[in-house]
């Protein structure tokens, strides 16, 4: 089992950002038979943006990217 994730914070005079983004991964292996089952969820949270802020005195910089939605995914690896 197997969980990872990653936080973004952002703070400017008008809005904060604070965004995590996790993933959780589950591993299963059948050792008679040399193979892993692994399912993954991706986007734990199903954020829909990251969003990233620059700023000082003189200007203001934001960008702003759309991110898959939730994801499942299963696999199967097998060992000769």
């Amino acid at each position: 089992l197997g969980f990872m994730a990653e936080h973004f914070y952002n703070r400017n005079k008008n809005e904060k950002t604070n965004i995590i983004y996790p993933d959780l991964i589950y591993r299963y292996t059948i050792a008679k038979k040399r193979i892993d089952l692994q399912l993954s969820v991706m986007n734990l949270l199903n954020e829909k943006y990251y969003v990233s802020n620059q700023f000082n005195d003189f200007y203001f910089y934001q960008s702003r990217f759309q991110i898959r939605p939730r994801q499942l995914i299963m696999s199967v690896k097998f060992q000769f």
